[in-house]
């Protein structure tokens, strides 16, 4: 039975994009500006700390002085596809099915990598990280996602062509991804981006993940050794508690641990254990959502962004919060009952009437920070499809 609650938000959403579009802004557009980054890279940590408090203050007047304007990001087309195609097999409704289609449609235009022949997307800004990334620089995460788009399209009409660019995406990232050998050198990971040499294991695992699919959807095993390695690499790493932290060796500074980087690899897992089968991912899923379950949410199940029991909510771990619960129902006791309280304090403490979704929430002051700004890639776009991910679920 599909939750009432649920369908509502997902249709006040939708009601939303159909009145707004796709276009919309980012938290990260604005501290790609030059004045921002400038202040990174001088590492005048005061001064940027500053200019990042400003402008969470005043999201929409700092972006009008800094003329910050609306992007479509790849992103949210292909978490508006997966969404429409959740929810047409929610409901039956074919119209959402070809809306769905739509949005790839919409998609296979805004290739915005240059990849030679190769089919890729990444972030419509710069974004300073680490490093310096310039927009359209390759993005392993948001590749993965429009190409899991594709793929579901591709299930749901058995058109070649969209298998053809899921592919084509896969080919893509493993000839331009660098794959680095672990400290012992039996397992690879793959970086972030062409660029970079990070070592992330969501990242990683979304690529293994992608390659797992495409090789089921072809009927090969052509990828196989390679997502093998990369998947092995991941799971050695987690931790005795069953967590999985953002950064894997060489590359940790710090331990970091957070809601809904944690829900991506878990999810990531989940989908290659479906046709992969092996007794490694399921004690990896058991043991990691054990902590999951455990450490991300409070006694009224707000989800929480960091496992302290006292931390911020931010609106991706309400989305994650849904996912994981929705597609890893089997591990989670009572799953159906949590998603619904889960609604509830989405409902109360995020949900704007106009179906704006707020993007976090402050347990001390009780205040909802950015509330007059709606975030489509990073707010909108995950929360359409984790609303309908909990329809076709539920």
């Amino acid at each position: 039975m599909q939750t009432r609650l649920g369908q509502a938000q997902w249709t006040l959403v939708r009601r939303w994009f159909s009145n707004s579009g796709p276009f919309g802004f980012d938290p990260y557009d604005v501290r790609a500006h030059p004045l921002c980054v400038r202040l990174l890279r001088t590492k005048a940590r005061a001064f940027h700390k500053g200019f990042t408090l400003l402008t969470n203050r005043f999201p929409v007047g700092a972006r009008r002085i800094l003329g910050v304007g609306p992007t479509v990001a790849a992103e949210t087309l292909g978490l508006l596809a997966r969404g429409y195609f959740a929810a047409s097999n929610a409901t039956g409704e074919e119209e959402l099915l070809r809306l769905g289609l739509q949005e790839l449609d919409s998609l296979k235009s805004l290739n915005v990598v240059d990849s030679g022949n190769g089919i890729a997307w990444g972030l419509p800004f710069d974004w300073q990280s680490r490093i310096f990334f310039p927009q359209g620089t390759m993005m392993s995460t948001t590749t993965v996602g429009c190409a899991l788009a594709f793929l579901e399209g591709y299930r749901h009409t058995c058109e070649d062509e969209y298998l053809s660019i899921a592919e084509n995406s896969a080919r893509t990232l493993l000839g331009n991804l660098r794959l680095q050998r672990a400290c012992d050198g039996s397992t690879l990971c793959f970086s972030y981006t062409p660029i970079d040499r990070f070592h992330v294991h969501n990242a990683n695992l979304l690529v293994a993940q992608l390659l797992v699919e495409v090789d089921a959807a072809r009927g090969s095993r052509e990828f196989r050794e390679v997502a093998q390695s990369s998947l092995d690499y991941s799971l050695s790493d987690q931790r005795e508690d069953g967590a999985f932290e953002y950064w894997g060796p060489p590359d940790r500074a710090a331990k970091h641990v957070d809601h809904y980087h944690t829900g991506f690899i878990l999810r990531a897992l989940m989908s290659m254990q479906r046709f992969l089968q092996q007794p490694a991912i399921e004690r990896g899923l058991q043991r990691g959502v054990e902590y999951y379950t455990q450490r991300f949410f409070d006694s009224s199940l707000r989800p929480l962004d960091y496992p302290d029991g006292r931390s911020l909510t931010n609106i991706r771990s309400c989305a994650e919060a849904l996912l994981v619960h929705a597609e890893l129902g089997k591990y989670i006791a009572d799953a159906q009952y949590k998603i619904e309280r889960i609604l509830q304090w989405i409902d109360g403490n995020m949900l704007c009437s106009n179906g704006v979704f707020r993007y976090s929430w402050n347990p001390i002051s009780k205040r909802q920070d950015k509330g007059s700004m709606p975030y489509t890639r990073w707010a909108q776009a995950p929360m359409f499809y984790a609303l309908a991910r909990v329809m076709d679920a539920c």
